[in-house]
Formats: structure tokens, sequence, C-alpha cells
């Protein structure tokens, strides 16, 4: 017989449980009863909200993003913060194995090996299309200088190769997209003698308006939630402003490197800031960091002199 002021606890075995698993499933009414047994407790190492569980990483991830929205929205609103920690029982996981399994959670519809080999794809893409399409010739020595940046920049950044038909389908339009919008970029650019600005003033309008259209909508069928329900503090719209302004910056530095340049001297300048971040977030996050991604930087930046080189040097003979 319950007495007055008391609470029931409902105590089940989680549905992959082993048998030394230090994890246990309680059903509690509220957070302070929680608190309150927790205090009280010798044994009891830390308490948790169960979002879901599963066999595999994929259907983990299913049934998170099926979770009610109103019990993960506290913890994602404005002013709050969080971070991913991937414990594990009964294995160990390095560094990298953890942070891999982050970014598949939050890339969502592939691993992000996928996502980098996607990366890489845009240059190969790019000279593919504008030989059929531009008849655009690509001398053996720049050929050359592009493997070797691939190489390196695959063995710096790719390690998983996890992939399912939606994320597949969505990575086959972002690289086809992007090849011709930053192809098209570079050819108005000279067949219509304007410069990086004035295409970037005519074009903005058009892209905006089809991102207002198509945006919400695509939002909603990829990820269920809806954008105009997201309440925006103040200090959301402020973040959003610089976003803006920030994504202003790029695109005019983007169209003026295109229209100077070429799409595919504009992908390897994208692959040196992809060096650099590695870089950087050595020095000065501590990142980890192993023989494989220093040997394939240095790949890369071999890469990267040659083509730099040929294409100058090709660049000159063409002018003479």
């Amino acid at each position: 017989m319950k007495r007055e002021g008391e609470v029931s606890l409902e105590w089940k075995i989680p549905e992959y449980y082993h048998p030394d698993s230090p994890f246990h499933s309680v059903n509690l009414p509220s957070e302070d009863v929680t608190r309150n047994i927790a205090n009280r407790s010798k044994v009891v190492k830390g308490t948790s909200e169960l979002w879901g569980e599963d066999s595999t990483y994929e259907e983990l991830e299913a049934v998170i993003k099926d979770y009610p929205n109103e019990r993960k929205l506290p913890y994602l609103a404005s002013g709050s913060t969080f971070r991913i920690i991937v414990d594990s029982f009964g294995k160990v996981m390095s560094f990298q194995e953890q942070n891999e399994r982050i970014q598949e959670l939050i890339l969502g519809f592939n691993s992000v090996g996928f996502y980098q080999m996607t990366k890489l794809a845009i240059i190969p893409c790019t000279v593919l299309l504008e030989t059929l399409f531009f008849r655009k010739k690509f001398s053996r020595t720049i050929q050359l200088s592009l493997c070797v940046l691939l190489l390196g920049v695959g063995i710096a950044t790719v390690t998983d190769l996890q992939l399912n038909a939606l994320g597949s389908v969505l990575s086959l339009l972002a690289v086809m997209t992007t090849c011709i919008a930053q192809i098209m970029t570079n050819t108005i650019q000279k067949r219509f003698k304007v410069s990086s600005t004035q295409l970037l003033y005519q074009s903005c309008p058009y892209q905006a308006m089809t991102l207002f259209i198509i945006s919400p909508f695509l939002d909603g069928l990829l990820t269920n939630e809806n954008v105009f329900a997201f309440k925006y503090t103040p200090q959301v719209l402020v973040f959003i402003i610089l976003s803006c302004l920030i994504s202003v910056s790029v695109n005019f530095s983007t169209f003026l490197v295109i229209g100077k340049t070429s799409p595919v001297t504009y992908q390897v300048l994208r692959h040196l800031k992809t060096c650099l971040v590695l870089a950087f977030g050595y020095v000065l996050l501590h990142d980890p960091f192993n023989w494989r991604n220093i040997a394939g930087i240095l790949v890369a930046l071999g890469g990267m002199l040659l083509y730099s080189f040929t294409f100058v040097f090709e660049r000159v003979n063409k002018n003479l």
C-alpha cells in the first residue's frame, strides 16, 4: 500500500540488456523525483533521459528522430547548450571512432566518410562536364596534379564509407548542381564580359526566391521539422543576420575566384581550406592528429603546388 507523498517506481530490464551491463531502465514521474533518488543513492553514478534504443546506429538515429519534439526542444532552444558523448560498455572506442559516430548522427543521411567522398567527386565531375560540353582540354600535368591532390585529401579525411539510398541521391544532386552552377558562373562572366559583382547582383534575387519557396518544404520533408514553428528569439535573429552577412562575403569571393580563374581552381582552393582546417584544428584546438592525416596533407599540398605551377605556366604561354 502506497503512503501519501510516495511515488511509484517502475524498474525494467533494457531491451538490449547484457548481464554485466551497469545500465538499467527506470520509469519515474519527473526530474525532481529522479534527482531526489540519485542524491540518496550511494551506487548511482548518473541518470539520463532515454530518447531511444536499437541494435544499429541507423535504426537508433530513426528512433531518436521520432522521439517527441516537445521533449527534445527544451535542450535545443536558444540559450541552452548540449554536447554528444559517446560511451561504450565492454569495448574501448578511440577518439576518432567516437567522433565518427557523432558525425554520422549529425549528418543524418550518410556517414562523414561518404560526405568527404562527395566533396572529392566535384573536381572529376567538373572536368568531365567542361570536357564534354565546352570542349575544354586539360593537360596531362593538370590531370596528374588533380589526381595527386584528390588522393592526398582522401587519405587525410576519408574514413568510413557508409551510405543509404536517400543520402546517395542527395549527394549525387549536390555534386551535379554544384558543378553546373560553378561552370555557368565562370562561363557567363567570360562570355558576357560581366564582373562577379554584376552577376551576383543579378542572380541573388532569383536564388533567394527559389530558396524561400523550396527550402521550408524540403526541410520539413527531410527533417520532419517546421521552420516556421521555431521560436525566433532576438539572439537567434542576430545570428541569422550574421550568417547572412558571412554568406554574402562567401558568395562574393566565390564568384570572384571562379570568374578570374576557373571552377576547377576554385575547388583546389576549397581543398586547401580543408587541409588548413585540419592543421589549425591540431595546432589551436589540439584535435587528434595521426601520420595518416600528416601524409594526406603533404600529398595534397604537393598536388596543389603542381597544379598552381602548371596552371600559371600554361596561362602565360597562352597569352604569349
